[in-house]
């Protein structure tokens, strides 16, 4: 792989990196006043929402922007891309729309389910976030595949800002009662997407303003609406797949974790909530470092297939150095982290973090390398494996979880070590994978070679 290349990754890796990090750390600094409000049962009631939310976000679009950054990233002419951009808009509105009125219908026996009803303003409040996130998708698509990537950087930098402000507003407004507190922080996330998209569509607009289609409106006959509109679901379905798979089982983990504990300890829905909020919030930091090469190397990979292995080995390397210098940093620091960001936490619910967050430190190698080995083949066209991979590792996650939760000496430990299991299963299959297919495709370049005939 030439130099300019991989000078291309590192740049745009570098800002979606940036961006990543800087919201990820936004956010992290967010959930400690949060969690000082509204403590772990409030925490647990706020978290309790999410993971159906990131189930209705994958089957409204919302793992849209690896597909569509894929797409146009093999499209040369602009206004072609600018229909798949519109195609993908309309589809993906609507979708977002219905998903959104089903989320709030359906916020009681959601929440009910999971085991407690107290969370059914926090499915309500969220709601309408699957739609303005549905849209967000399209246009950070659109931009990825363009190789400008600060738009998304950017953007999520500005959501998590301002969930940050109308979060802790809402949920100190409303501490008076746990329901509408957690409520009120969630209805936060819902106002950070709109502002996320107005500045979207902002940038969008004055990059138009750069090219001859300044004022030019983008037609789409019907039989090219549905030939756009093929391409994407074609692309789009496996990402889907794939993007669905961990919401799903984090949907699981929800229901599991907290029955499960509930017949063993009083503090199922806090241990879930310090779980899934505190340290899922730490360890999303060094994950969203990784993410940025996961991201910048899929439509380098998709538009250069020639260097597309070495782009691939490359991508591989970085994600491996930084997850591992990332985890060692997480495993060492965790104690001081926690104690200075979960300060207004009980003694036991830091121990509890601490023991959480050195143990969960594993898995951020795991899981950055599972994303950048995702993009990899999906930019290679090999898209409908990581769905295998990653089912087979969340199902043995899920069933080491049952067995984990009930050993009185781990408890809600059990659920992250199950997590590391999952991602190290998920990973080992994708190496292999592309380990085989590599040597499949090096063989058949060997067949092809001319041969040279003596007379």
């Amino acid at each position: 792989m030439k130099g300019a290349g991989k000078s291309k990754i590192l740049k745009n890796a570098f800002i979606i990196s940036l961006g990543s990090f800087l919201s990820k750390v936004i956010g992290a600094i967010y959930r400690v006043p949060l969690t000082n409000i509204l403590g772990g049962v409030g925490v647990g009631l706020y978290q309790m929402a999410f993971p159906v939310y990131c189930i209705l976000l994958d089957l409204s679009g919302a793992g849209l922007p690896t597909g569509l950054s894929k797409i146009i990233a093999e499209k040369t002419e602009f206004s072609d891309k600018r229909k798949t951009l519109k195609v993908s808009l309309i589809a993906c509105g609507v979708a977002g729309f219905f998903l959104s009125l089903l989320m709030a219908l359906l916020s009681k026996p959601f929440s009910t389910f999971q085991g407690d009803s107290r969370a059914k303003l926090c499915f309500i409040a969220l709601s309408p976030s699957v739609f303005f996130v549905s849209v967000i998708s399209c246009f950070r698509g659109f931009f990825q595949g363009n190789k400008k990537m600060f738009p998304t950087a950017f953007s999520q930098v500005l959501e998590q800002v301002f969930k940050l402000f109308f979060g802790l507003l809402f949920a100190f407004y409303f501490s008076f009662n746990i329901s509408y507190a957690s409520a009120g922080a969630t209805f936060a996330v819902t106002l950070s997407e709109i502002f996320a998209l107005v500045f979207l569509i902002f940038v969008y607009r004055r990059e138009l303003k750069k090219t001859y289609f300044t004022y030019y409106k983008i037609k789409v006959s019907k039989r090219e609406f549905f030939a756009y509109l093929k391409e994407i679901v074609r692309i789009c379905i496996p990402v889907t797949l794939i993007g669905i798979i961990i919401p799903l089982s984090q949907t699981l983990d929800s229901v599991v974790i907290i029955n499960v504990l509930k017949s063993t300890t009083g503090s199922a829905i806090s241990s879930y909530g310090l779980l899934s909020g505190a340290v899922s919030s730490l360890v999303g930091v060094p994950v969203a470092v990784c993410y940025g090469v996961a991201v910048s190397s899929l439509p380098e990979i998709s538009e250069s297939k020639e260097s597309a292995e070495e782009k691939v080995k490359y991508s591989l390397f970085l994600t491996f150095v930084l997850s591992v210098v990332s985890a060692v940093l997480l495993y060492v620091f965790a104690e001081n982290v926690t104690n200075i960001l979960f300060s207004k936490l009980t003694l036991s619910e830091r121990e509890t973090v601490i023991n959480l967050t050195k143990t969960a430190a594993f898995s951020v190698v795991f899981l950055s390398l599972a994303q950048t080995l995702n993009s990899s083949l999906i930019a290679k066209d090999k898209k409908y494996f990581p769905i295998i991979s990653l089912f087979l590792g969340m199902a043995v996650k899920t069933v080491l979880e049952i067995f984990l939760l009930k050993v009185p000496y781990l408890s809600i430990t059990g659920a992250q070590i199950s997590v590391n299991v999952g991602y190290f299963v998920a990973v080992f299959l994708d190496l292999v994978y592309i380990i085989i297919e590599s040597k499949k495709e090096k063989s058949c370049a060997l067949n092809l070679k001319p041969v040279k005939k003596s007379f």
